[in-house]
């Protein structure tokens, strides 16, 4: 009991002093463990023990419990069932404590929290999708069955109290808010409402920590806020590519390699799967391609669109193409990137628009007028034939037929776009061109369209 009276005394000193470092180290569990296994042997403490911490009481019964569950229960599911809940009471605690002195003590928490969730999932692994239908099922039956709850969800719920905490603080001191961790709490809100697949609230949380005309934390004030701006900047800028703002998510993910550039333990593979939507962003916004650096230290993203989908576009190769769609269908559906990369299957036909006009052209002693019926046999060849000029080795591979209307939509988007310079006369089928330039580079285009 001595030992219990004298953690107890040690809490409520810390608290009353506000030393974070002392009660960080007083509530981890994982950081001294030889600690938290002597704290795990105290007798459950009473509310008379209690009294004294007044709403730190309930934070400091969740730690021994916690304490318990991974030194005498080893059990990784109560070990987070009891983080979790110390966390929730932590965040409530800390509502009406003065200063952001306390928000090293709740990240660290928050840290062990989220540990504990991965150790978990690791050998406990849930089923989202069989907990919904469950509590689907129960409500289509009529009958009163309480509705389960999975981890997931009771961290994120966990995770937004300490988002609310950090976001509404009101204090006039910048050097003193709690907002000055919100990145922390944002970013990991954020991504597992993308794990959970809740993309309206990912998105509502970013307009929350905006709105009211609030400043966000300096991305580069500390090593800590910098690892988690590179997370909230890449999230967002997946959240902008569902919403079709490709210069939004193009301008965030700008800013997370900006980051990595100053961050001081840069990690490869956090790199990897921001140039994954940055290469395809930046040939759509701007008609850029990456340097060969990108290619040598990334031979996985050069397989992929260098050898695959740039090829096909340089080559004018519509078969290639969409073969490379079917064969990384699931890397771009899960990466966001589907839409895009559908979007840039119009320069591919844009090239073969260049190749058809550049044939009939010298055919025609320089016309500047190509018949609709080349760019349909064009677009029908490209979509038939394979890079070696070989027809689909496909099965019963349907002919691939272009219509006219199809071929003059085609036409007009890309003259709409500013990729060709001319106009469609229906009355003599053919697309007329102009003289000077008619096909301007894409990158031109794009520049052009800033303006």
């Amino acid at each position: 009991m001595d030992g219990l009276n004298n953690y107890l005394q040690q809490v409520e000193r810390s608290i009353e002093k506000k030393n974070s470092k002392k009660l960080r180290r007083l509530l981890s569990v994982l950081e001294q463990q030889d600690k938290s296994q002597a704290r795990a042997e105290f007798p459950d403490p009473t509310e008379f023990d209690l009294y004294k911490l007044n709403k730190f009481g309930p934070v400091v019964s969740c730690y021994i419990r916690t304490a318990k569950s991974m030194c005498i229960e080893q059990s990784s599911i109560t070990c987070f069932e009891n983080s979790n809940q110390l966390c929730a009471n932590l965040i409530r605690a800390s509502e009406q404590l003065e200063g952001n002195w306390i928000m090293p003590v709740i990240i660290s928490c928050f840290g062990e929290l989220m540990m504990f969730y991965i150790v978990t999932e690791r050998y406990h692994h849930e089923d989202l999708n069989q907990i919904l239908l469950e509590s689907s099922n129960a409500f289509d039956e009529g009958a009163f069955v309480p509705q389960k709850t999975s981890r997931l969800e009771k961290l994120i719920n966990t995770f937004k109290m300490g988002f609310n905490l950090s976001n509404n603080d009101k204090t006039m001191d910048v050097r003193l808010s709690k907002r000055n961790d919100l990145y922390f709490f944002l970013a990991n809100l954020i991504k597992l409402y993308f794990k959970m697949g809740k993309l309206a609230l990912a998105k509502s949380a970013i307009n929350s920590s905006k709105s009211g005309n609030k400043l966000l934390p300096n991305m580069m004030a500390n090593t800590r806020t910098c690892q988690n701006a590179i997370t909230y900047s890449y999230y967002q800028a997946l959240v902008s590519l569902d919403d079709g703002k490709f210069l939004e998510s193009e301008e965030a993910l700008n800013k997370a390699m900006s980051l990595i550039a100053n961050y001081k333990e840069k990690k490869s593979n956090q790199l990897r799967r921001i140039l994954l939507i940055l290469i395809p962003l930046k040939l759509y916004n701007q008609g850029k391609i990456p340097h060969e650096s990108v290619w040598q230290r990334f031979p996985d993203l050069k397989t992929m669109y260098h050898d695959n989908f740039l090829d096909a576009i340089c080559t004018g190769n519509l078969y290639k193409y969409e073969q490379c769609m079917n064969r990384y269908q699931l890397v771009l559906l899960k990466n966001h990137l589907y839409i895009l990369m559908e979007l840039l299957r119009q320069f591919v036909q844009l090239m073969v628009m260049h190749k058809t006009y550049k044939i009939t052209s010298e055919l025609q002693n320089d016309e500047k007028t190509t018949p609709i019926s080349a760019f349909k046999l064009g677009l029908e060849l490209s979509m038939h034939y394979n890079e070696r000029g070989e027809e689909s080795e496909e099965k019963d591979a349907p002919t691939h037929q272009v219509s006219d209307l199809e071929v003059e939509t085609i036409v007009a988007n890309l003259i709409t776009q500013g990729y060709i310079r001319g106009y469609v006369s229906n009355t003599n089928r053919v697309v007329v061109f102009s003289k000077s330039c008619p096909f301007p580079k894409i990158t031109e285009v794009k520049v052009e369209g800033k303006d």
